[in-house]
């Protein structure tokens, strides 16, 4: 007889076992009536445009290496290889500003100074001998900044340390220079007055007012130029010099000159003009007529005494060029 264990395994095998059904996890956490939320459909992502733009950082393989005025050894980055530089120059924004200014600051001089400065102004290129793409680009003129105590100008190379408190000293003197020099020029200025009419001649001049009167006596010498020359009008003659053309640029505008050599002349070691007269566009047409060494006669009006070997200023009214042993008067004829 059996014992009671096995008859029950042997009656188990015997009978026909149903199999469960496998129930998933999330449906076993649902309660049973419960009906489970339908799943929300995510959002479509944005239309790609056709062009799209976007950077990648790249380590730079010359990090470190300082790109000065001569040839360095470097990596290039564009194809790769290790290599000494080519130095190129090239002109840049910097380059025509800097030749603009400097036309502008002398004027037509600039056309014999401008050949010399150009190479100054250019910048440096650094190039890869192997590829001919460019590596590094440097000014050779480096403006000074204001975030370090020194401050350097470098030109090519030669360059000027200063302390960042004697720059911002030297910033606010020329400040002050250039608006009053703007100032001078924007604001009206009087006419010059024809003065009455004076018939005391060079000689006389000289007389009163020559070097060695005003060396012996400089107080007697201006009371005498006050009292009998300036704002008077006078008719000399003299030998024609140099002719400046005036300033005319925006709100700076200035009087050409005429120089004039007297005779006999102010300082008779000395081959400088006696005499500068003042004129405007109004005599251009006379003054085009005269050239240098022609003999002149002048209409003009004494507004400042030269000191010091400095010409004597007059405002000039008419000038025409005469014989130098003439007898006639040249202004009565023109």
């Amino acid at each position: 007889m059996l014992k009671g264990p096995r008859r029950a395994c042997i009656c188990g095998m015997g009978t026909r076992s149903r199999a469960r059904p496998f129930i998933p996890e999330e449906r076993c956490a649902e309660r049973p009536g419960e009906e489970r939320p339908l799943a929300v459909p995510a959002k479509a992502s944005k239309k790609s445009s056709l062009i799209e733009f976007s950077a990648e950082k790249l380590d730079d393989p010359n990090e470190g290496t300082t790109f000065g005025n001569f040839s360095v050894t470097c990596k290039c980055p564009h194809c790769v290889r290790s290599v000494d530089t080519l130095i190129d120059y090239e002109t840049s924004w910097v380059t025509w500003l800097l030749a603009f200014l400097v036309w502008l600051c002398i004027g037509w001089l600039a056309f014999w100074v401008l050949p010399l400065l150009w190479p100054v102004f250019k910048d440096v290129v650094h190039r890869c001998p192997t590829c001919l793409n460019a590596i590094a680009r440097k000014a050779r003129i480096s403006l000074p900044t204001f975030r370090s105590e020194l401050m350097s100008l470098k030109v090519g190379s030669c360059a000027i340390v200063l302390a960042r408190k004697y720059v911002l000293v030297l910033l606010g003197l020329v400040g002050v220079i250039f608006t009053v020099y703007c100032l001078r020029y924007a604001l009206p200025h009087p006419e010059m007055v024809k003065g009455p009419s004076s018939q005391l001649t060079w000689a006389d001049f000289l007389e009163d007012c020559g070097p060695s009167k005003a060396l012996r006596s400089s107080p007697q010498t201006a009371r005498l130029v006050t009292e009998k020359y300036r704002n008077r009008t006078i008719t000399w003659q003299g030998e024609v010099g140099p002719i400046r053309e005036g300033v005319d640029f925006g709100f700076m505008k200035t009087k050409s000159l005429l120089f004039i050599r007297m005779n006999p002349p102010r300082y008779a070691l000395r081959d400088a003009p006696d005499v500068a007269l003042l004129f405007g566009e109004d005599l251009f047409l006379e003054v085009a007529k005269l050239n240098p060494g022609d003999w002149v006669q002048f209409e003009a009006t004494l507004q400042h005494h030269g000191e010091r070997g400095d010409p004597t200023v007059l405002a000039l009214w008419h000038v025409a060029v005469e014989s130098r042993y003439g007898t006639g008067s040249a202004l009565e004829s023109a």
